[in-house]
């Protein structure tokens, strides 16, 4: 069985949030890109945020794991 996880740690503010950077000691960083749709992750972060998104930043959630 195949497990794949990709973890983010970000520091910046909206909108200047963006994945620059993919790294794996076995597989390419261009491999790795196209298989967790990083572009498409960057298209979905350069959106307005979501009435939902909104309410959900506005609790404190610091240093929390939010599936």
């Amino acid at each position: 069985m195949l497990k794949a996880e990709l973890t983010i740690k970000a520091n910046g503010d909206y909108p200047l949030i963006q994945i620059v950077d993919i790294r794996n000691n076995n597989t390419g960083t261009s491999k790795l890109w196209r298989s967790f749709n990083v572009d498409e992750a960057n298209v979905e972060l350069s959106k307005h945020l979501s009435e939902e998104e909104i309410n959900f930043m506005s609790n404190d959630k610091t240093n929390k794991k939010i599936q």
